[in-house]
């Protein structure tokens, strides 16, 4: 008897580890289309899942591991959700790509569409000199939402291809095969009389400021998963709603606003 009541144990624990994980598919607290007050919610869980150091420390530390890696659980919190305005979504007009709405957890008629979670930021000096953007010159052809950087910190940008690679291997067990990979190259040290190497011109400027360079990407169902490394020297991973973040999906930003008379007298 007592074995068959932990056998049943662990079925009714396997299926509701499984619920949970199809309800909560985003880091094991979010989904896409919650509420801001759900968001506002399970931030909390998160926050109090994923608190170390000391209690009284301030500020606060919150690490979720991804890989083997520790991830910044506070970048998912409330101080980082915004909703996407009707500026914000002109600019990503000027060449879209859902990367533009990177770094934020971003509302959309009051509904989750995006969220991202960062490493946590390296030494400030070195995270703000490791990758510089180039001159752009008047003959570049790049499009507004896109810029190019070079790598003034060769070992630490070697460090952070090696780290996302390590994602991308953990997310292809969890995902499947990705559906699209890019390629952030390994660089040689740099020579007597170099101050810096080139690095391609696949970054993206972001809604909030800064610019990313994707890895890889995934698809499940509406959920698209992206990793890949900021100009801030972090590896970010990002889960968008494909449907909604799209040129026509976010198109009722520029309709005009419905005028609202008041009901109620005095």
């Amino acid at each position: 008897m007592k074995l068959k009541q932990c056998l049943l144990l662990l079925v009714l624990m396997s299926a509701f580890s499984f619920v949970h994980a199809q309800n909560h598919p985003i880091l094991g607290y979010y989904w896409l289309g919650m509420t801001e007050e759900e968001h506002y919610q399970q931030a909390l869980k998160m926050k109090d899942a994923t608190e170390v150091g000391k209690p009284d420390e301030v500020p606060g530390r919150y690490l979720l591991s991804i890989a083997g890696i520790d991830f910044d659980a506070e970048t998912t919190l409330v101080n980082w959700a915004e909703p996407i305005t009707l500026d914000d979504y002109l600019q990503y007009l000027k060449n879209p790509s859902p990367l533009f709405f990177t770094g934020r957890s971003y509302f959309y008629e009051g509904k989750l569409v995006s969220l991202t979670i960062y490493t946590p930021s390296p030494n400030e000096l070195e995270g703000f000199l490791c990758y510089m953007p180039k001159t752009v010159l008047p003959d570049d052809k790049e499009g507004e939402n896109r810029t190019s950087y070079a790598v003034f910190n060769v070992e630490k940008h070697n460090k952070l291809v090696d780290l996302i690679n390590q994602v991308v291997a953990y997310l292809n067990k969890r995902y499947g095969k990705p559906q699209k990979e890019y390629v952030i190259p390994l660089l040689s040290a740099l020579k007597k009389g170099e101050d810096s190497k080139p690095l391609g011109s696949n970054w993206c400027r972001l809604c909030s400021g800064g610019a990313v360079l994707p890895r890889a990407e995934w698809q499940q169902g509406k959920m698209k998963i992206i990793v890949g490394i900021s100009n801030f020297a972090k590896l970010f991973i990002l889960f968008y709603d494909a449907e909604v973040v799209s040129p026509t999906g976010l198109s009722s930003l520029t309709k005009p606003e419905t005028s609202v008379k008041a009901t109620a007298e005095w």
